[in-house]
């Protein structure tokens, strides 16, 4: 038993050192690209609209796969779908690094607010489920304030990276981090948490919460145009 416990112990502690990594990764990526917009505006001729749709596509959908995220989690592994969403960061970001128009990033954007949605959606249900209920408190909050810490790092890493490498840089640095972290995973945190049996998912009100989220998005990136009061109107009796 206590051999059994210290196994247990260390695989806490290193499961909250993976899920601390990605915490800082994710949002540092995100937010970090912020800086290199001008740059990246300028070198692909693109507009202040469609280039406004970088931060919010990503938003858009980490918020639409977050609930498909996690119920795929339950089902076939919190760990698995923890480092798939990791790996298609890392491939997402790459794509992003390599784009020749603002299209293909803002389509590649929308591919990695996805991958978020797959590591922020099982981060924290990976931690709930080997972190004992007496230590859960702690571990949940340091998991939190490594987040915070991704986006206060975020403007000056940004802002270093452009400078010095210019504005693809900042999507290629994730690549090697993340493909470390994934290593990590792989050969250090022994072990896999789902369900014990595999539910249905509700296809059906994923969609639904899926267009109240892009209709109100782009309802209210649209106005005060006609079609975006339309859109709000659809976001609006949709739910009902």
């Amino acid at each position: 038993m206590p051999e059994n416990s210290s196994k247990n112990a260390a695989v806490a502690k290193f499961a909250l050192i993976i899920v601390c990594l990605g915490s800082i990764i994710g949002p540092l990526g995100m937010a970090s690209v912020n800086i290199a917009i001008p740059d990246l505006a300028a070198d692909l001729q693109a507009n202040a609209k469609m280039v406004s749709w970088l931060p919010t596509l990503f938003i858009l959908s980490s918020v639409i796969f977050m609930l498909p995220a996690g119920k795929l989690a339950d089902n076939y592994g919190r760990k698995r779908i923890y480092a798939y969403g990791l790996a298609l960061n890392a491939f997402s970001s790459f794509m992003c690094g390599l784009g020749s128009s603002i299209e293909w990033i803002l389509f590649w954007r929308f591919v990695q607010g996805a991958a978020a949605s797959m590591i922020f959606g099982t981060g924290v249900a990976i931690i709930t489920s080997v972190t004992p209920s007496n230590k859960r408190g702690a571990a949940l909050g340091i998991t939190a304030a490594c987040i915070y810490v991704g986006l206060t790092i975020a403007p000056a890493v940004g802002g270093w990276l452009t400078e010095l490498w210019g504005w693809r840089s900042v999507f290629f640095f994730q690549v090697p981090i993340v493909l470390a972290l994934l290593l990590l995973i792989k050969m250090r945190l022994t072990g896999e948490w789902k369900n014990d049996e595999k539910t249905k998912y509700d296809w059906w009100g994923t969609g639904i919460f899926a267009l109240f989220s892009a209709t109100l998005v782009y309802g209210l990136s649209i106005l005060p145009n006609n079609l975006g009061w339309g859109m709000l109107g659809v976001s609006a009796i949709n739910p009902i």
